[in-house]
């Protein structure tokens, strides 16, 4: 009798994850090759929180705040400790210190906007790397409290201080906890008060694309590609490189990439 050899279809989470890895990999391999014969390359030097979460973030987080960093550390990374590293406890055990350094200089200054923050994107880091590194359901709890434990630092610190970097920071963890449609609409609400924010357009292509509207994506990531036309922001040759894919053009545009 034949069996079902169909692979399971991949969730918007794991297809972000998946993508990804697959740009930090290019990244890395154009890095290589541009690289001069007697160039040695440079070590990385980010934190071990962030060598854990390598292949755990998700695309939007790579692309608003740390995608250079997380494809030099791709490039330099250690296969054969990935299993240990990526581990419930190894996970807990790096980001808990983080996050209590965090937490007592909240404590003594409540007001502290910037540990808020800091605290949040270390909560969203914790918690999606704890989704990604097991489906037990104690270690998916783990995480959906802490997204929501990040949200509401988020809220916190835009209460004083609104920002549309942090407006898209909270959408994603909002689209980690759940809540799809919302995190979309917050992204439209980005982009709707702050039109030339091609960060904001990027990242609501990259969730249309994971939600499988891709005409929309497509749409959106040509806004991000206009309002970067220079790439000053680093946005728009990624938004290119994701509308190429979307297009079925494997090689990014000669003309927004020189």
């Amino acid at each position: 009798m034949p069996t079902n050899t169909s692979k399971p279809e991949l969730t918007p989470e794991q297809k972000a994850e998946k993508e990804l890895v697959a740009m930090a990999n290019q990244t890395a391999k154009k890095k290589a090759k541009d690289r001069k014969p007697d160039e040695a390359p440079k070590k990385p030097g980010p934190s071990t929180g962030m060598k854990i979460a390598i292949g755990v973030f998700s695309l939007f987080i790579a692309i608003s705040m740390m995608l250079p960093s997380l494809a030099s550390i791709f490039s330099n990374s250690q296969k054969q400790h990935q299993t240990q590293q990526n581990s419930p406890e190894a996970i807990n055990q790096v980001y808990q210190k983080q996050a209590e350094e965090k937490e007592s200089a909240i404590q003594s200054n409540p007001d502290n906007l910037p540990a808020h923050l800091d605290l949040a994107r270390t909560y969203l880091g914790w918690g999606m790397a704890l989704k990604s590194s097991s489906q037990d359901d104690s270690v998916q709890k783990q995480s959906l409290q802490l997204i929501n434990k990040a949200i509401a630092e988020y809220d916190t610190y835009l209460a004083s201080n609104d920002s549309d970097e942090v407006r898209v920071d909270r959408a994603i963890a909002q689209f980690y906890a759940g809540d799809q449609t919302g995190a979309v609409e917050a992204l439209k609400a980005v982009t709707d008060r702050s039109p030339d924010y091609a960060n904001g357009w990027l990242n609501l292509g990259m969730m249309y694309r994971v939600t499988d509207q891709v005409d929309l994506a497509k749409e959106a990531l040509q806004k991000a590609i206009e309002k970067d036309s220079d790439n000053s922001a680093g946005v728009r040759d990624n938004a290119q490189k994701v509308l190429d894919a979307l297009n079925g053009n494997t090689s990014t545009s000669s003309n927004n990439t020189k």
